[in-house]
């Protein structure tokens, strides 16, 4: 009979497998919790953000506050409250465990212990930290603020025995509680290690710092053990108005009046305390349990509180001892002399100031003097009103420069980074700054795109920024204009004024300022005309400067303009020789200049000075006017082309100026570039279309200002010509 044997086959479990919900975020592990190094949850935030390669700004206000639901709290006073009690840290609490999956994050705050502790006066509002435990840690790498760190009485490390710092050592200024791109063990504002840049003391200078520690040790080793015990601890709210009964029963013999001169507070303070009314705070709670010989822990721990040397102590609760105060007769004519003093004191000093310098009661310089300390304080109130805005137009100022400075390198200006290269960063808090940063960016040619979308069941929306792409045919005018043509066409603007939609050329000079004819800017202030690149840039200028007897005018662009055209001061070309324009003739609306050729016809006399103006035989229309004039192959400024309209006979204007005032004909209503209709008759029509052609008309001989008159106009104007 054959051996028959059974073969194993490995057991396959076909059930789906059970997988947890995906996280949003990565599901980062809390450190040290139920341990002394219990990381706070803002350090939580910095390694989630460092995990995720992104700043924490950007962490939370894409993430985080969708979550939230509602607009942030977290400004400059609750950014440390996210280690609080409140409903900051309730909200960080809950967003943060929705993302990452984890559900003990609220061991890493103050939340458990919300029945014991009051929100005021809790966490400090600025960042401290053990410079030696940071030296300690960089053997694993991993980087941690300890909410012990966070509380505000604590000011030693008890691991180490040593005062906590709060100046970086590198910069030597404070750190933020939480900053845009904050990372554990490194300053929020130079970047640089916080770590311990000596050798820690030892020996005997180790047990003499102990030794002068030794209080703020108790108090460091105290609210540690809080922190310990916090997973486990599940406290009534009436737990602290049986502790601070039981203190005052066993201290004081329930004596309230002794109980609160020991601890230097109202009596009616410890009665709301017993009464639950109100709660003391985490330094009085530890002041209690040092007198009592017992720590909070302790106590809430079940142990009963005893301190013999108090309960022995039989000194009655002294009185107090009240003083009357000797005031001094008041010297009116010399109180009267100093006040009118420090009205002709230059800064004004504040009338709080001017009563300390006196050495009188200010409710005395008030009786005496009423109408000097009005006056006092209305001049200084208005010095500050005048500072406020010198302040505010330094901060505008600023904000062009740095946003023109990044744009140069091809940086976007974001708010953030503007603000870290500005002297008066306040600026941007204002209306006025925000407004101003949109405008650069809108000006300088950067444009904001967003997007929203759904995921995970959030709304998200992405933003992104660009800068607008260089027309196609500004591309094509550049390729094929050569490396002096580059130049001229770079620096040549065409002007609009879109409150009547007139148009002309100007260019930029070599100091910053744009050139035209006086007739493109005629009767116009310097908002209401708008300058436009051939790449699409739009040019806004604050100042204008007009010559009406040369026919030239100076414009200032608000931002500074690269590049620039030199003014040619040699002897005027030959007759005959080609010259050359750049410019936008009316009724062409490209992006980039067309090139206008001709030659010197001959020179026409001026009346100002021995500079002739050029005459040129070109096709030359109104448009033109206010363009460089160039020689050929040539990128130095001869001249600046003024508007000359077509000759035409006297009967020819009468006639246009007749049929403009007939009522005659068919009528009509048509919609005007304002968008606003008006009537007219046919015989109008006919007027306003002959005037249109007319100006249309290019002129075979044109004129041009010589460059020597353009450098006397920049020198009558304070100019510099930088030739």
């Amino acid at each position: 009979m054959p051996d028959i044997s059974l073969a194993h086959y490995e057991t396959w479990d076909l059930r789906q497998p059970a997988c947890d919900r995906p996280t949003r975020l990565y599901s980062l592990e809390p450190i040290g919790i139920g341990t002394r190094l219990t990381e706070s949850l803002v350090s939580y935030l910095m390694r989630l953000a460092a995990a995720h390669c992104v700043s924490v700004g950007n962490l939370f206000h894409k993430e985080i506050e969708p979550v939230i639901g509602k607009k942030s709290q977290i400004g400059y006073v609750a950014r440390s409250a996210m280690n609080g009690v409140g409903i900051v840290a309730a909200d960080m609490v809950h967003a943060l465990e929705h993302l990452t999956g984890q559900t003990e994050l609220r061991y890493l705050t103050f939340i458990p212990w919300a029945e014991v502790f009051p929100r005021n006066f809790l966490l400090r509002r600025k960042k401290a930290w053990c410079p030696q435990c940071f030296t300690g840690w960089q053997e694993t790498g991993v980087f941690h603020e300890p909410l012990l760190w966070s509380v505000d009485v604590v000011m030693v490390c008890p691991t180490h025995a040593c005062a906590l710092e709060v100046v970086c050592p590198h910069c030597r200024k404070e750190q933020p509680a939480i900053g845009h791109a904050a990372r554990p063990a490194f300053c929020a504002r130079c970047y640089q290690w916080l770590g311990c840049m000596s050798e820690t003391p030892a020996g005997e200078d180790q047990e003499r710092l102990t030794k002068e520690l030794s209080g703020q040790l108790w108090i460091a080793t105290a609210v540690d053990e809080l922190i310990t015990a916090s997973p486990k601890v599940n406290l009534p709210r009436t737990i602290i108005a049986d502790f601070v009964m039981s203190c005052l029963n066993q201290l004081v013999g329930g004596d309230v009046v002794r109980f609160a001169h020991m601890l230097q507070i109202y009596p009616a303070t410890v009665d709301a305390w017993i009464q639950g009314r109100s709660r003391p705070h985490l330094s009085t709670l530890l002041s209690i349990g040092s007198l009592a010989g017992v720590t909070l822990l302790d106590f809430l721990n079940g142990k009963t509180v005893i301190n013999t040397d108090q309960l022995l102590k039989p000194d009655p609760v002294p009185r107090r001892q009240t003083k009357r105060q000797n005031f001094a007769r008041v010297n009116v004519d010399q109180l009267r002399r100093m006040l009118q003093s420090a009205l002709r004191t230059s800064p004004p000093t504040s009338l709080n100031a001017v009563i300390k310098q006196t050495g009188y009661s200010t409710k005395s310089v008030y009786q005496h003097c009423p109408h000097l300390c009005q006056a006092i304080a209305t001049r200084f109130q208005e010095y500050k009103k005048s500072q406020a805005i010198l302040r505010q137009e330094q901060g505008l100022r600023e904000i062009q420069v740095v946003a023109t400075e990044l744009h140069k390198q091809g940086i976007y200006p974001a708010t953030h980074k503007v603000r870290d290269l500005m002297m008066y960063p306040s600026c941007l808090n204002t209306q006025e700054g925000v407004a101003k940063l949109n405008q650069m960016q809108q000006e300088l040619g950067w444009t904001k795109t967003e997007k929203s979308f759904k995921s995970d069941g959030l709304l998200v929306k992405e933003r992104t920024t660009e800068r607008n792409p260089i027309p196609v045919l500004t591309k094509y005018t550049l390729a094929g204009a050569g490396t002096i043509g580059q130049v001229a066409v770079a620096s040549v603007l065409r002007l609009v004024c879109p409150k009547t939609g007139s148009k002309g050329t100007g260019f930029v000079h070599k100091n910053g300022w744009v050139l035209t004819d006086h007739q493109v800017i005629e009767g116009y202030a310097a908002n209401e005309i708008i300058g436009y690149t051939a790449s699409g840039y739009r040019v806004m200028f604050d100042q204008v400067i007009g010559e009406t007897a040369i026919g030239l005018a100076a414009l200032k662009p608000k931002q500074p303009l690269s590049g620039g055209l030199k003014l040619d001061l040699t002897q005027p070309p030959d007759v005959g020789s080609a010259l050359i324009t750049w410019g936008f003739p009316l009724g062409y609306n490209g992006p980039f200049p067309l090139l206008s050729v001709g030659y010197l016809a001959g020179f026409h006399e001026s009346t100002l000075d021995q500079s002739p103006r050029l005459v040129v035989n070109g096709a030359f229309n109104p448009g033109n006017s206010g363009g460089p004039l160039f020689r050929v192959n040539d990128d130095q400024v001869i001249g600046i082309v003024v508007g000359k309209p077509p000759s035409m006979a006297q009967f020819h204007h009468d006639a246009i100026r007749t049929l403009a005032s007939s009522l005659l004909g068919v009528a009509s209503a048509p919609t005007l570039p304002d968008e606003l209709s008006k009537r007219f008759v046919e015989s109008q029509i006919v007027s306003e279309l002959l005037a249109y052609f007319h100006d249309l008309t290019q002129l075979m001989i044109g004129e041009a200002i010589s460059s020597r008159l353009v450098r006397d106009f920049l020198e009558s104007i304070g100019l510099e010509n930088n030739d």
